[in-house]
């Protein structure tokens, strides 16, 4: 998956990911440091025409002044 920079692309993204799909249940691990890095362990089921399928990745992003502006979606296989 292609590195997602700037609010408009990170915002587009979601807009695509949840309007391609007809519903979507979400679980998640956040990882907490010190680093300016954070990280977020996913898992999702969605339904699309009628079909179930999975995904699980890692967000990797990136906060300054309460912003994001930096995020990185990896996709497991």
């Amino acid at each position: 998956m292609p590195e997602i920079k700037g609010k408009d692309n990170i915002i587009s993204f979601f807009k695509t990911f949840f309007g391609r799909n007809e519903e979507a249940k979400h679980l998640w691990t956040t990882v907490i440091s010190e680093d300016k890095l954070k990280q977020v362990n996913w898992g999702v089921v969605c339904k699309k025409n009628g079909e179930l399928f999975t995904l699980t990745g890692t967000d990797y992003f990136k906060i300054e002044n309460n912003k994001i502006v930096y995020l990185e979606v990896v996709g497991n296989g």
